[in-house]
């Protein structure tokens, strides 16, 4: 008797390439699961949500993949990078309450890596921390001495200072 052997072959469909769009400073992509974002042909490491925030100029895409598939690149973003987009949005971080006794609290307008840095009145340091992308953070500031402080606040392109109080 001939022997046949059957084979089950299931053909998958790459995925709908994605649609960027760049508002203000921010990419996003429609749809927005199982993204990965290039610049200039190369992946981004760890840039895998449904926006993004770029950080050097370059040509932006990305990139669906969906049950082992990869999509179409999607279509492509020119972005220049400027220190002014960054100052701007650095300007509107919030710092609050202030004075404080116990917590001072930040709302930063977008996640992205930040450096933060605490001077005394006489400017020495006193305190430095990093954010790896973080929109709200809290500096504990109940062992610091009763008086006037300079947080500075840093990223890529940019630094601006927020002053505060500590009361006991």
């Amino acid at each position: 008797f001939p022997s046949h052997d059957t084979f089950n072959i299931t053909v998958v469909s790459p995925p709908t390439p994605p649609v960027i769009t760049l508002n203000g400073s921010t990419l996003s992509a429609n749809p927005s699961t199982n993204i990965q974002w290039y610049v200039n042909g190369n992946p981004i490491d760890g840039a895998t949500g449904a926006s993004f925030v770029p950080l050097v100029t370059g040509d932006y895409n990305a990139v669906i993949t969906s049950n082992g598939c990869s999509s179409a690149i999607s279509n492509t973003i020119s972005y220049t990078f400027t220190a002014l987009d960054e100052l701007t949005i650095l300007n509107q971080i919030q710092l609050y309450p202030n004075p404080s006794r116990d917590l001072i609290h930040l709302s930063l307008p977008e996640a992205k890596p930040y450096t933060f840095e605490v001077f005394d009145a006489i400017g020495q340091l006193v305190f430095k921390t990093s954010s790896l992308g973080q929109t709200e953070w809290a500096l504990d500031v109940k062992n610091f001495e009763k008086g006037w402080y300079v947080l500075k606040v840093s990223s890529q392109a940019g630094t601006v200072r927020k002053p505060f109080v500590v009361e006991k």
